[in-house]
């Protein structure tokens, strides 16, 4: 931190850098990493939270000579928290959200899809409404086709965690060897069963996309409306126009070819242009949907991970025999300590075997 002056932001070249200015009047720059790739030293204060509970326990001459500076849990929590939300604010925007919504590539002819599920769920029906059960096919094939990219994505938020999570604990235990295997160990522990909870519930925000069409959201017929309204035009072109054009410019889709449609029923493609202006419309709600829905569900997971979780499994682990008995293993001597012990007591014995010696030429 510079005394004097005040930072201010001149430029971001790059998502992970940031050019500052010490002093408005000085042409000189600083490079400065964000949280999420900067140094630990300066971003995060020790955790150790299992001797921050055995200081107060008091139990052990060899607790009382913790510096309490180096533990402080509610401290790293904040500090992890903001590197998180920082990391994911970033990420969902920039890379989930874009990778998403990313348009397929038309690997069918503009509305074969929509025009074969609707002659598979012919029915007896008043004319000009759309099956239920053929928009609801159309709609799980939509969310069966992007279903892998947020599993993908939840698994590789939750790598970058757990790297982050590993380099905190083998730092700040690093002068504690004998309870770091016990805290390394909860940690893994701990991110194995984050990360299968967190697959099964992204899972879950998926598929209950394909159960119901639903959205409260004006967005859907605002945007449907606009659409639909070049419906009459694109059949009279199919059908009508007597130039049997060979592409119609459609809004949202550019130029689309229609020479195949011309030996369909006018109804059924008022029908079938009429679901994919529907799937269309409501597509965008269901990806924005998935998307807030992962971003929250992220950051709560994460505070409840730095916060609880954490804290549970290292004291779990530590006070756990089976687990190695992490405490025990903490009030023990290390390997130096001994050896100077098993010096000392032999300067010991030989100091009383001198006194005894001199005392015996004193008597005679």
């Amino acid at each position: 931190k510079m005394k004097g002056s005040k930072k201010r932001v001149v430029s971001k070249p790059s998502s992970s850098r940031t050019i500052v200015k010490a002093n408005p009047n000085d042409n000189k720059s600083v490079t400065i990493e964000p949280p999420i790739v900067s140094s630990y030293n300066d971003q995060i204060r020790p955790l150790l939270d299992t001797v921050d509970r055995m200081r107060n326990l008091n139990t052990h001459p060899m607790l009382s000579m913790i510096d309490e500076n180096i533990v402080g849990l509610p401290v790293l929590a904040q500090k992890l928290i903001h590197i998180q939300t920082t990391m994911i604010s970033r990420c969902l925007p920039e890379i989930f959200s874009d990778d998403l919504q990313a348009k397929p590539k038309q690997v069918r002819e503009f509305l074969m899809d929509e025009i074969k599920v609707l002659e598979e769920c012919k029915c007896v029906g008043l004319p000009n409404f759309i099956p239920r059960s053929a928009f609801m096919a159309i709609l799980s094939q939509h969310v069966d086709d992007i279903h892998a990219k947020p599993v993908e994505f939840i698994k590789n938020i939750w790598d970058y965690i757990e790297v982050v999570l590993s380099s905190i604990i083998t730092k700040y235990s690093e002068n504690f060897p004998q309870v770091q295997p016990s805290i390394k160990r909860a940690g893994r522990n701990l991110m194995s069963k984050i990360k299968e909870q967190s697959v099964d519930r992204v899972i879950q925000i998926v598929e209950m996309e394909k159960l119901t069409d639903y959205t409260c959201s004006p967005e859907y017929m605002k945007s449907w409306t606009e659409k639909i309204d070049a419906q009459k035009s694109f059949v009279d072109a199919v059908l009508n126009d007597k130039m049997k054009p060979d592409s119609f410019s459609v809004n949202g889709f550019g130029s689309v070819k229609i020479s195949h449609l011309r030996e369909y029923h006018a109804h059924l493609l008022q029908q079938a242009f009429d679901m994919k202006m529907r799937i269309t419309s409501y597509w965008k709600i269901v990806l924005r949907r998935i998307v807030d829905n992962l971003a929250l569900y992220l950051q709560l997971s994460v505070k409840y991970l730095v916060n609880t979780q954490f804290q549970k499994e290292i004291v779990a682990e530590m006070v756990d025999p089976k687990g190695g008995g992490g405490v025990e293993r903490m009030l023990e001597e290390s390997p130096s300590v001994a050896s100077k012990r098993e010096k000392l007591k032999k300067s010991i014995k030989v100091l009383k075997e001198s006194k005894d010696a001199v005392a015996a030429i004193v008597d005679q």
